[in-house]
């Protein structure tokens, strides 16, 4: 499985190769399992499979199987869609 630092990176890769403006990403390591996040505002409005087609197809490419088959949570949410659980404390 790839390294958190560089889940993190492909993370802001993606959102920069999608051209997902001001977006927010976030990934942990929980165990064996990764769980993503990444909040934009280009999300708004975009039913949840056509946020998944997006950044799955994107994942894929930067992502080695063995990361693939770990992540168990991807969050791809709009800002307003976004719970305080989830949000970064500054």
């Amino acid at each position: 499985m790839m390294e958190l630092k560089k889940i993190k990176k492909a993370l802001k890769d993606i959102v920069r190769d999608l051209k997902l403006k001001n977006a927010e990403t976030d990934a942990e390591i929980n165990g064996k399992w990764v769980h993503l996040l990444i909040v934009a505002e280009e999300f708004a409005g975009l039913p949840q499979r056509n946020r998944e087609n997006m950044v799955w197809r994107e994942l894929e490419r930067k992502f080695d199987d063995e990361t693939l088959i770990s992540i168990t949570q991807c969050y791809l949410l709009a800002p307003e869609e976004q719970p305080a659980s989830l949000r970064k404390v500054s």
